[in-house]
């Protein structure tokens, strides 16, 4: 009985480990951000037995090309962000698999900045299980 209490501790503690991971790879270009004028946005709602995410923002976007590659591990895909910020490109493959890791998954959509134009920005949807209550 106690290794199977010590057992699930420990799983807990890595899922919360892993879950801080992935908002931190999420929420951590947000927080770089202090100069330049632009809106995100988040919002939470419950679709069945799924909750999901939603992160908006009005930041440069992303072009395609990079879109194709974006959670490729091996691929090059850091970029300069709106703030002129740096990124290393490992966050949003690390985030891909933590989410699959608990049944869940994530889905990008971006329009790259255009000069004189307002529709540029970035939308996230990240969906998990949620567990059902005994």
């Amino acid at each position: 009985m106690k290794i199977e209490a010590e057992m699930r501790a420990r799983e807990r503690d890595n899922l919360q480990h892993l879950l801080r991971m992935v908002c931190r790879d999420i929420c951590n270009p947000i927080s770089i951000i202090k100069t330049v004028f632009f809106l995100v946005s988040l919002e939470a709602e419950r679709l069945k037995n799924m909750a999901l995410i939603t992160i908006r923002d009005t930041g440069i976007g992303m072009p395609r090309d990079l879109m194709r590659l974006l959670f490729d591990p091996q691929a090059k895909t850091s970029r300069r962000g709106t703030n002129n910020e740096e990124g290393t490109g490992f966050g949003m493959p690390l985030v891909k698999t933590f989410l699959a890791m608990f049944g869940g998954n994530i889905h990008i959509e971006s329009v790259e900045q255009q000069p004189g134009t307002m529709q540029d920005g970035t939308r996230v949807e990240i969906r998990l299980p949620i567990a059902e209550s005994d």
